[in-house]
């Protein structure tokens, strides 16, 4: 059997309709489901049991009642001990811009290489052999930055020589550069 203060009750509205998840100041975030027990309230220590589904810990019905606290503990000290919670409803992070990033140049280097197995890969005829890697890269990073702005909204910006090498990609893009 777990216990801790109540730090939060959050309630949040998903697709199932509105779902409540207790945060205890022993760092325990339990789902309460649809139907929460009533009478409970923020600041308060209680005595719970859960059960795990998955990564997420559920309350087990009934088991839920409040409690006498440790000697000496009180809500107060608990929450300043207790591991910050974490934000609930805005799930973005830095990650999802690394994750954005990878999947837009996944997505770019697919692409050409149907454009290349398709023989439609859009290079230049006046491109010379030496630099054809160099102008595939360009082509990547090109596509990877279209994907990115159109999944995103936001650009993906390169400082990179390999663009500078190849020159103007739009002159690559034009009708009459394609080879159909």
């Amino acid at each position: 059997m777990a216990n801790g203060f109540l730090q939060q009750i959050v309630v949040k509205d998903t697709s199932a309709g509105k779902m409540t998840d207790y945060i205890f100041s022993n760092g325990d975030k339990v789902g309460a489901g649809k139907f929460p027990p009533k009478g409970i309230e923020q600041g308060k220590f209680y005595n719970y049991e859960f059960d795990m589904n998955g990564n997420f810990k559920n309350l087990r019905k009934n088991t839920m009642f409040e409690g006498k606290a440790p000697e000496g503990a009180s809500a107060a000290s608990a929450a300043s001990s207790a591991a910050p919670a974490r934000a609930v409803g805005n799930s973005y992070d830095s990650r999802q811009d690394v994750i954005s990033k990878q999947a837009a140049f996944n997505t770019s280097i697919a692409f050409v290489k149907l454009l290349a197995e398709s023989d439609a890969l859009p290079i230049a005829a006046s491109v010379k052999a030496a630099k054809k890697a160099d102008a595939i890269e360009a082509i990547v990073l090109d596509y990877a930055s279209k994907f990115h702005k159109r999944s995103t909204g936001m650009a993906l910006n390169f400082d990179d020589e390999a663009l500078a090498a190849v020159g103007d990609l739009s002159e690559v893009d034009a009708a009459t550069s394609w080879n159909e």
